[in-house]
């Protein structure tokens, strides 16, 4: 799911927000890991072209588009926690940008990935570009990023080994029930 908006909130000037949510098959970690691979983001997405590390700044230059609307932008990543990324944009298009990248575990179901961002201004792209075309953009670009997630080998949790004086691990016999790895 995914949405833009871009409303007047003073004369001449507007909020553009958006956002989008995903349901990914895999844990935490793995969706995580991926997400925060951001040179993998030219790979896993049509739109992205290109990706490269600023290391003097601590900054990513991200260079992509649709169309004639092409957008290279330096973004700032924060990790403020297992769970949450902030990032910021600061220089390029959009400059100003904030918003947070969300992980929350769902159980067998997996993960759910949560995306935003908003900025405020007084210049934008027509409406119909930077509210549907957003709404696509992010709509493909999740389902690739939950396409390529889910195709990736699983993180499997190291095995529990009891203590020495526990009776040991069962034996995997034919009686011994296995998990299902999908329905």
């Amino acid at each position: 799911m995914s949405r833009a908006s871009l409303e007047e909130v003073a004369p001449g000037i507007s909020k553009y927000s958006l956002y989008g949510v995903m349901l990914v098959h895999s844990s935490l970690e793995q969706a995580r890991a991926v997400m925060t691979d951001y040179p993998l983001y030219a790979k896993m997405v049509p739109y992205v072209d290109r990706v490269v590390s600023q290391p003097w700044d601590k900054t990513w230059n991200l260079q992509g588009g649709i169309f004639k609307w092409k957008l290279n932008s330096n973004v700032f990543f924060e990790e403020r926690g297992p769970a949450w990324v902030h990032y910021r944009i600061v220089s390029g298009h959009f400059t100003g940008l904030q918003g947070d990248l969300y992980f929350e575990p769902q159980g067998e179901k997996g993960t759910t990935v949560y995306f935003n961002g908003n900025l405020l201004g007084s210049k934008w792209p027509p409406r119909f570009i930077i509210e549907r075309g957003a709404e696509i953009v992010m709509s493909y670009t999740g389902k690739k990023m939950r396409d390529f997630i889910e195709s990736q080998k699983k993180i499997e949790p190291a095995p529990h080994r009891e203590s020495a004086g526990g009776k040991g691990e069962p034996k995997n016999d034919e009686t011994t029930p296995k998990p299902r790895s999908h329905l």
